[in-house]
């Protein structure tokens, strides 16, 4: 199956890394058509028309993948609900409806899902520290700013902060099954529409 998936990050970013490989350990016959759009405000503005070029490739379906977390109104609290409007609106200006679109909004942000499984945050870790002692990272999950937490055990332990562009990856290959992440209703929902 082809499948577009449609990011807030740059080519090669982060998000496209971790849902690639994810998608690949879901179902190793989907193929991934990415097209990261660079930031969440260009993601609610032009995903409808992302959206629409993935479709005349051949995607039988489309994700769009965001972050709740930071709103890209600095003054306003992120909203789901809101960015899924904004998201719809693009939709419809480009001439599509919502069939055949995922809406995955990952609480707080892609990091929710690398904490998920303390192991492999660990075993990263270790690479560079191998007494590193961490324990596991429950709580974290539920943080506002998950990419904080995983900074701080980086310093912390090797001396240099987690950094997306390098770590995450590291971080979702490390994981030896996904049964911790699905503990967590963004990647659960990311993972039901893939295999439905």
């Amino acid at each position: 199956m082809k499948v577009g998936m449609i990011f807030e990050c740059v080519d090669d970013g982060p998000d496209l890394k971790v849902c690639a490989h994810l998608a690949k350990r879901i179902g190793p016959d989907i193929q991934i058509e990415p097209d990261p759009l660079g930031n969440k405000r260009e993601l609610l503005n032009c995903c409808g028309t992302s959206a629409a070029a993935l479709f005349e490739i051949g995607c039988e379906r489309v994700f769009v993948i965001w972050d709740l977390y930071p709103s890209f109104k600095r003054k306003e609290d992120p909203c789901r609900h809101n960015d899924k409007e904004r998201i719809l609106e693009s939709l419809i200006m480009a001439g599509l409806g919502s069939a055949n679109v995922e809406l995955i909004c990952i609480e707080a942000e892609l990091e929710s899902w690398l904490v998920a499984d303390y192991r492999a945050v660990r075993d990263v870790i270790r690479k560079w520290a191998p007494k590193a002692n961490i324990g596991r990272l429950k709580k974290m999950t539920q943080e506002k700013d998950p990419k904080v937490q995983l900074e701080r055990l980086f310093e912390k332990h090797i001396g240099w902060p987690y950094e997306a562009h390098n770590h995450a990856e590291l971080i979702v290959k490390a994981m030896p099954n996904l049964s911790r992440l699905r503990k967590v209703d963004s990647f659960r929902r990311f993972e039901t529409k893939l295999t439905n």
